[in-house]
């Protein structure tokens, strides 16, 4: 008798189409953005409930003028929707990257000069600005100054690079947190 080799029936090897190749790749980058949106919510919560409660404690002593009131409710009503709009994201419904839009756009700039201020952000801040006649680097935790006529010394023009960074980030990704959202919101029944 031959010893003959046994026949071992092995199932073909089957490549992956390049559909199924993008799909993985289309998850995988879902599940980040996913990840990366809770964090930017997370941000805006956190920060939003931060300033907004300093901003009550400090509120008798911002009426100095009718125009220092406006821009501490202008300021208020900002920091209040940086909350929301994190709650929106955290929970997935729609337009709320739009509002986070919005709301972090608002935090970009800053601006103080002899009688006026611009400075809004959600209780932390890295940047750069312009104080003439040099450049200076910012990072700021804690209270932003809002929107004021306040009498001051130092003229100076900056760019709030984190929040430039949310907003550019969230311009990005819009169509997928857009997708995510609409995945994540219960159908209507009617």
């Amino acid at each position: 008798m031959k010893n003959e080799p046994s026949k071992v029936d092995l199932p073909p090897v089957v490549m992956p189409s390049i559909e199924d190749l993008q799909r993985l790749d289309d998850s995988d980058s879902r599940s980040k953005t996913a990840r990366n949106v809770r964090i930017v919510a997370a941000f805006q919560i956190a920060g939003g409930i931060m300033a907004t409660a300093l901003y009550v404690m400090m509120f008798g002593m911002i009426f100095t003028s009718i125009f220092n009131a406006i821009g501490y409710f202008f300021t208020f009503t900002v920091l209040s929707l940086s909350v929301c709009a994190g709650f929106l994201l955290w929970t997935g419904r729609s337009h709320a990257a739009h509002l986070s839009v919005v709301v972090q756009s608002v935090q970009i700039p800053f601006v103080f000069n002899p009688a006026f201020q611009y400075d809004i952000y959600s209780f932390f801040r890295v940047g750069i600005g312009l104080s003439p006649p040099k450049w200076a680097l910012k990072f700021d935790l804690g209270l932003s100054r809002g929107v004021a006529l306040l009498p001051g010394d130092e003229s100076q023009f900056g760019l709030n690079f984190l929040a430039l960074g949310i907003v550019i980030w969230l311009l990005l990704n819009l169509r997928t947190i857009n997708d995510l959202s609409n995945e994540s919101e219960p159908a209507d029944e009617t």
